[in-house]
């Protein structure tokens, strides 16, 4: 007989597992056994009636899987050849990182969330198949999250930074990055664009970094004693150029003036023009445009030969769509006032061959941390248990992702996991539909679920 058996010594803890099992197996005829010890266990799957059972879900107590929970936890699964639940208080003072890439199926917070309890143990008894939960609500509705990777922190400068490649990035591209370094009030974030790669690390400049961002950057830099002697910064390489053909166009011509003025102290071959001064229709040919203006694609390609790199003083306030998109044309975003020590380090990022007057060095430390890249992610459906999204990405069964519920608070920003239960064979207008369990939803997060999808109801329903 199919059984599902749980090791529980705690005698209300028991008492919600049995419930909760028994009602799940109802319909399959399963039977529920809840021991107070791994011993208890043995002794019983020991004796000859018990020949013909066979385990299919195995629940253990994080406190008696020893020094190693992973070896454990494997130790248990071949010896009864079961899928694993670990049961767990949640003690900030212990890690439980080795039990997130482990082979358990998911942690079970107590005090036990029976509804929660029932839905994951259904996913477990479903292997790789798409589960429509039957205790909680599936709320099918296009929402945004925010999919996390962790990158290795290596190196620090005022003009960007250096990552490990523990996943492929595209060059040229802007992404946006959470660490702490970069903290003021409620924001610690920064667009970064990766701009050059050797075997092992990728270098990113910062393409938008707000002057309390970059204040905290340089203070940090300042509080450092031991820095690299002799930083590598190859910027972006493929421009070649030596000298720049640069087009000023800001109506405030005393910050035009000081642009021109710090570029002809700084480089030299430069050929410096100013919008203003252009009086024929003919397109400008320019290497770079430094503006305030908001140019869309259309006026830029009306107005230049070519599409030239831009360097963009800003001073409104967008949301994370909007900024995305003005990436795609700003190469760097450099808030208002202008930063001239930015701006600087900035143009020497783009044109790493441009010919200074004086040879000057990125002041550079090193991190040996960690730092969050952010992507937005659609969720398809979502609820208290796993959600439904679509990816260009074929993610395997099994294979762990962060994610986050965007907050206006960044610092407490609460990174969720979510384990792939099932994944489409083929995609459908090459994107791949996943569906993810929830993977040790303690109570902080369900707290947190139940007002995001409060809140979102709330924004697609205000309207109506």
């Amino acid at each position: 007989m199919t059984c599902l058996v749980a090791i529980e010594s705690d005698p209300k803890s028991a008492k919600i597992i049995e419930e909760c099992w028994k009602d799940l197996a109802k319909d399959s005829n399963a039977k529920v056994l809840v021991y107070d010890s791994l011993a208890t266990l043995a002794a019983e799957f020991a004796k000859p009636e018990s020949s013909a059972d066979k385990i299919v879900i195995l629940m253990v107590p994080v406190e008696i899987l020893g020094a190693d929970p992973e070896k454990a936890l494997v130790d248990l699964a071949t010896l009864y050849n079961c899928d694993m639940l670990v049961s767990l208080f949640d003690d900030p003072a212990k890690s439980i990182r080795k039990l997130q890439s482990s082979i358990t199926k998911n942690l079970i917070y107590k005090p036990i969330d029976p509804t929660i309890f029932k839905e994951h143990t259904r996913f477990v008894l479903f292997p790789a198949k798409k589960v429509k939960t039957q205790y909680v609500h599936t709320t099918v509705s296009k929402n945004k999250l925010e999919s996390l990777k962790k990158f290795n922190f290596t190196q620090l400068s005022e003009a960007g930074f250096k990552i490990g490649k523990q996943y492929p990035l595209e060059m040229g591209k802007a992404y946006k990055f959470y660490h702490h370094f970069f903290q003021h009030q409620k924001n610690q974030h920064v667009w970064g664009r990766v701009v050059n790669e050797d075997d092992t690390s990728y270098e990113v400049i910062f393409a938008q970094i707000s002057a309390a961002a970059l204040n905290s950057v340089r203070k940090k830099i300042a509080s450092v004693k031991v820095r690299f002697k002799n930083p590598s910064w190859r910027g972006l390489t493929s421009n070649t150029q030596t000298g720049i053909d640069i087009v000023i166009h800001i109506d405030d011509e005393t910050i035009a003036m000081t642009i021109q003025q710090l570029i002809e102290r700084t480089y030299s071959a430069n050929l410096i023009m100013h919008k203003k001064d252009f009086k024929t229709a003919d397109k400008i040919q320019a290497d770079l445009l430094i503006t305030d203006l908001a140019y869309e694609e259309a006026m830029l390609k009306n107005e230049f030969i070519e599409l030239p790199k831009v360097i963009r003083l800003y001073q409104e306030n967008l949301n994370r769509d909007e900024i995305e998109e003005r990436l795609t044309l700003e190469y760097i975003r450099t808030e208002k006032p202008l930063d001239k020590a930015h701006l600087n380090k900035a143009l020497k990022s783009i044109y790493p061959l441009i010919k200074e007057k004086e040879t000057s060095q990125l002041t550079t430390i090193s991190n040996e941390g960690v730092i969050s890249l952010s992507e937005q992610m659609i969720v398809e459906e979502f609820s208290e248990a796993a959600m439904g999204f679509n990816h260009s990405n074929q993610f395997k069964v099994n294979e762990m992702i962060d994610i986050a519920l965007t907050q206006e608070d960044e610092t407490d920003l609460k990174e969720m996991k979510v384990k792939i239960h099932y994944v489409d064979e083929k995609p459908s207008e090459k994107v791949y539909f996943h569906q993810g369990i929830l993977y040790g939803m303690k109570d902080e997060f369900l707290k947190q679920m139940r007002l995001w999808t409060l809140q979102m109801h709330i924004e697609k329903n205000k309207n109506k």
